[in-house]
C-alpha cells in the first residue's frame, strides 16, 4: 500500500488496469491453448482414427464382393459371367491392395499393428487359399474343383478374418474413446483454470478499487473538514499530509493557505492595533486599499479562467466514459460471439459422431446380406443337386442372391455418402474454430481502447484537482481581501473618533478566527 500511495494518480490507476490486464491476457490465452489443443485433438481422429475406420470397412466390402463374385461364378458358370466377374474381381484386388497399403502408412501403436498383421495374416490366407484358387478354377474351367474350394476353404476361413478385422476395428474405436476422454479431461482443466483465474481477477480487481478509492477519497474528505473548519473561522486545523500524488500535492497546498491566512490574519490584528494609534493611517489605508483593489480583480480573472478549465476537462471526462462504456459493451459482444463459435464447433463434432453411428448400422446391415446370401447360396447347390441339368429352382435362387447383391451394393454407397459428410463437417468445424480465434483477437482490440480511454479519464481528473486548487486559493485571498477593503472604506469615510470606534468594531470581527496561541498578538483595547 505504501507503494500505491507513492505512484500518482495516473500511474496508480494504469497500475491497476495493466494487473487487470494481465489476468485477462491469461484468460484468453489459456482459452486459445486450449482451441489449438482441441483442433489438434479433431485432425488426429479424423486423419488416425476415422479415416482408417473408413479404409476398413472399404476392404472389407471389397472383401466380400469378392466372395459373392466366386458364389455368382459358381451359380452361373456361363463363360461370359465367369470373364466379367474375373475381372471384376482383379480390380477388386488391386483396390484392397491399395487401401490395405494406405491404411499401413498410417502411425499404429504395437497393439494396432499386432491386430492389423493378425487380419493381413487372415486375409491373406482366405484370399489365397480360398478366394484366389476358386477364382482360378472358375476361369479354367474347373466348376467342381472351385465348388469343392468354396466349401472346404472359403467358409471355413471366413470367421477369421471377420474376427480379426473386429478385433482391429475394436482397437480403433478404443483409440477414438482414449481421445474423446482426453478432449473431455482437457475441458474439465481449462475449465477449472478459466474460473479460477477469473475469481483472482475478479478478486483483485475488487480489492484494487477499494484501495485505490480510499486512496483517492481520504485526502479529499479530509480537505474539504479542513475546508469547513477553514470557513467556519478556526484556523488551527492542519492537515496531516502522506503520499507524494495530486491529492497529497492538494493538502499541502491547502496547509499553506491556511498558514498564510493564519499569517495574514495576524496582520490585520497589527493593522487594527496601527489604526487605533492615529488618523495617520488612513492615507495609508487607502493606498493599501488601492492595491488590493487590483489584486482582487487580478484574483477574479485567475478564478473565472481555472473555472472555464474545470467546465472544459468535465466535459472532456463526461465523453471519455461514453466512449469507454460503448467499448466494454462491443467486448463483451465480441465474447458472447466467441461462446457461440465454440458452441457450434461442439454441436458440429456431435453431427460427426451421430454419421459414425449410422456406419456401424448400416455395417450390420451389409452382414446380415452377406449371412442370407450364404444361405441361399447353400440352397442353389442344394437345389441344382436334386434337379440335374434342368436346374429351375437354381435360377430363382440366383435372382435372389443377385437382390441381396444390389442392397449390398446400396448399402456401401450410403455409407460412402455418410463418410463424406462426416469429412465436410468436420471442414466446417475447424472453420468455426478459426471464426472463433477472430472473436477473441477483437476481444482483445477493444479491450485495449477501454485502457486508452481509461487513461484519457485519468487526466481528466487531474485537470479538475488542479482548477479545484486553484479556485480554493483565489477565493480565499478574494474573501479575506473583500474584507479589509470594506474596513479600509469605513476608515476613510469617517472621522477620527468614529475611525477609533470602527477599528475596535473590526478588532471584534477578526477574533472570530481561532488562532495558534503563538500567533496571538494584542488586540486594540
Amino acid at each position: 500500500m505504501a507503494l500505491l500511495r507513492s505512484l500518482r494518480i495516473g500511474p496508480r490507476l494504469g497500475v491497476a488496469f495493466g494487473l487487470l490486464l494481465a489476468m485477462m491476457a491469461v484468460l484468453a490465452a489459456t482459452g486459445l491453448v486450449a482451441v489449438v489443443w482441441t483442433s489438434d485433438r479433431v485432425t488426429t481422429v479424423y486423419q488416425n482414427r476415422a479415416v482408417p475406420l473408413q479404409r476398413l470397412g472399404e476392404l472389407n466390402q471389397l472383401l466380400q464382393r469378392n466372395r459373392a463374385l466366386v458364389m455368382d461364378m459358381l451359380i452361373d458358370p456361363g463363360r461370359a459371367n465367369v470373364e466379367r466377374h474375373a475381372q471384376e474381381y482383379a480390380q477388386n484386388d488391386q483396390r484392397m491392395q491399395a487401401i490395405w497399403t494406405d491404411y499401413q502408412s498410417r502411425p499404429h501403436d504395437p497393439d494396432e499393428q499386432r491386430a492389423a498383421d493378425a487380419f493381413e495374416q487372415a486375409r491373406a490366407a482366405y484370399v489365397a487359399q480360398g478366394l484366389d484358387a476358386a477364382a482360378r478354377a472358375m476361369a479354367e474351367g474347373r466348376y467342381d474343383d472351385a465348388q469343392e474350394l468354396y466349401l472346404l476353404q472359403v467358409k471355413p476361413q471366413e470367421p477369421a478374418v471377420q474376427n480379426a478385422l473386429h478385433a482391429l476395428l475394436a482397437i480403433k474405436l478404443a483409440q477414438a474413446n482414449q481421445e474423446y476422454e482426453a478432449a473431455q479431461a482437457l475441458r474439465r482443466t481449462v475449465t477449472v483454470a478459466l474460473i479460477a483465474t477469473s475469481a483472482v481477477a475478479l478478486l483483485l480487481g475488487v480489492w484494487l478499487a477499494w484501495r485505490i478509492t480510499r486512496s483517492i477519497t481520504g485526502p479529499v474528505r479530509q480537505a474539504v473538514q479542513v475546508a469547513d473548519r477553514v470557513a467556519a473561522g478556526d484556523l488551527t486545523a492542519r492537515p496531516a499530509v502522506r503520499g507524494r500524488d495530486e491529492l497529497g500535492d492538494m493538502l499541502r497546498a491547502l496547509a499553506t493557505m491556511q498558514a498564510r491566512l493564519s499569517t495574514l490574519i495576524g496582520d490585520v490584528r497589527d493593522v487594527c492595533d496601527n489604526v487605533a494609534a492615529g488618523t495617520h493611517q488612513i492615507a495609508a489605508g487607502s493606498a493599501d486599499l488601492s492595491q488590493r483593489t487590483e489584486s482582487q480583480a487580478a484574483q477574479l480573472q485567475q478564478t473565472a479562467a481555472a473555472m472555464a478549465e474545470l467546465n472544459g476537462a468535465v466535459t472532456r471526462n463526461t465523453e471519455t466514459a461514453r466512449c469507454a462504456l460503448e467499448s466494454a459493451l462491443q467486448a463483451r459482444a465480441a465474447a458472447g460471439d466467441g461462446g457461440r463459435l465454440m458452441q457450434d464447433v461442439v454441436a458440429t463434432m456431435g453431427d460427426i459422431a451421430a454419421g459414425s453411428h449410422r456406419v456401424a448400422d448400416i455395417t450390420g446391415v451389409i452382414d446380415a446380406i452377406a449371412f442370407q446370401t450364404n444361405i441361399l447360396a447353400l440352397n442353389a447347390a442344394v437345389e441344382a443337386a436334386r434337379a440335374g441339368e434342368a436346374g429351375r429352382g437354381f435360377a430363382v435362387v440366383a435372382g435372389e442372391v443377385r437382390g441381396l447383391a444390389q442392397r449390398s451394393a446400396a448399402a456401401a454407397r450410403e455409407i460412402k455418402d455418410l463418410i463424406a459428410n462426416g469429412v465436410a463437417r468436420a471442414q466446417a468445424g475447424s472453420a468455426l474454430v478459426d471464426r472463433a480465434g477472430d472473436s477473441v483477437a477483437g476481444m482483445v482490440a477493444h479491450i485495449e481502447r477501454v485502457t486508452a480511454l481509461i487513461e484519457s479519464m485519468a487526466q481528466a481528473s487531474l485537470e479538475q484537482a488542479s482548477s479545484l486548487q486553484q479556485i480554493h486559493l483565489a477565493l480565499g485571498h478574494l474573501d479575506d481581501t473583500t474584507q479589509r477593503n470594506a474596513a479600509l472604506v469605513e476608515q476613510t469615510t469617517a472621522a477620527a473618533e468614529s475611525l477609533r470606534r470602527q477599528a475596535g468594531h473590526l478588532a471584534d470581527a477578526v477574533r472570530v478566527f481561532r488562532l495558534e496561541p503563538s500567533e496571538i498578538g494584542r488586540l486594540p483595547g
